[in-house]
Order: structure tokens, then sequence, then C-alpha cells
């Protein structure tokens, strides 16, 4: 695949409170860039539409891209979803986290060409789900729309109620793959992926 989509929309969640971190991790640095500018970037090379979630607007405003509210506040990783689903032009959306600074478009084309036309296709990597690297299809909303009116944020409940895709990447395609999806919450995470190391622990 080499070709930017028109049909998906790249959204970048960045609405959490990072308080674990200490300070915004989206703005941290890694080679002089912020975590949320690597993450638009390799999103920019695959979908014409980039946008970013997040109720923290004036912070990304230097990305030059659409920045959007949640749509129903304070619901954790599904809120920001259901937002980007929400507020996506497109029927699919390709979601991402935005300190997943080691994302790389590799990763983003092996996920789409797992894709089986389900409403979610997801990583699953040492046996745990990653849903911050996911593709969601605007069907799910129903479903995200009657969790959070319960207020259940349970994301494993949300894919069994969907048809998903779990898709388990073959390590010779993608190496070191538990260190790119790695969401760094915390300054020991922050010093062992980034501070030691230009890339992914090998």
């Amino acid at each position: 695949m080499s070709s930017r989509l028109s049909d998906i929309t790249g959204a970048i969640l960045a609405g959490g409170k990072s308080s674990r971190m200490g300070s915004d991790k989206a703005l941290l640095e890694l080679n002089g860039k912020a975590f949320i500018q690597h993450v638009a970037e390799i999103l920019h090379q695959r979908f014409d539409q980039v946008m970013v979630i997040s109720d923290y607007d004036g912070c990304y405003e230097f990305l030059q891209i659409p920045i959007y509210h949640d749509v129903i506040k304070n619901c954790g990783p599904l809120g920001g979803i259901h937002s980007a689903l929400h507020h996506s032009q497109t029927e699919k959306v390709f979601v991402a986290a935005c300190d997943m600074p080691f994302l790389s478009v590799d990763v983003v084309d092996y996920l789409l060409e797992s894709d089986c036309e389900m409403d979610v296709t997801v990583f699953q990597v040492n046996e745990v789900i990653q849903p911050l690297c996911g593709l969601y299809d605007k069907k799910c909303l129903p479903v995200l729309d009657e969790q959070l009116i319960l207020r259940d944020f349970s994301v494993i409940s949300f894919l069994e109620h969907c048809s998903t895709t779990i898709v388990t990447p073959e390590v010779h395609r993608v190496p070191n793959i538990s260190d790119i999806l790695t969401n760094i919450n915390t300054r020991a995470e922050y010093d062992k992926y980034v501070n030691k190391s230009t890339g992914p622990i090998s």
C-alpha cells in the first residue's frame, strides 16, 4: 500500500489527563518532536483526513489539523473512540493514541490489510488487546452510545458486542510490535523507551 486513503480518517486520541506522567504526555519529545506530532505525521502518510480528539485543543493547534472535543465527557478511551466516529466524515476511522511515538506506517498498513469488513479490527500482542491502535466503523456507534449512557467503559465488553477482528501480528513482519504499540504513561517508561534509545528496544 503506497497511496493515501480518502475513505478512512486518521484520529489521534489525546484526551487523557496524563496523571501518572505529571505533564501532558502528548507533548513529550522524541528526536525533537512531540509524541503527538510523530503520530500525526504517520497518519498523514496514509490518510487524507487526520484529526485530534481532545478537550485540550489549545495545546495542539501547532499541528494545524482539526481538533474536536469529546461528545460525552470523562469516558476514557471509549469516549475518544466514540467521538472520533461521531466527528468523522468517513465511515471508518483509524484510531491511534497520542502516546505511541514509535507508530509506523508498516504497522498501520498491517492492520488495514487485516480488515475483514468487520465493525472493529484491533491488534492483540502478548495476549493483550490493543484498542488504541485500531480500525473502527461507524456501525459501532449504537453499541458505544448504549455503553457510555450506562457508564460502562469496558473495552472488552464493547468488543464482545461488536463484530471484531483480532489480529495477532507475525513477528517477522512487525519486529518489536509490543514496543511499537506501548503507551508511555510514566516517567520510568519514558526513560526506558525514549531517553535511553532512539527507537523501540530490541
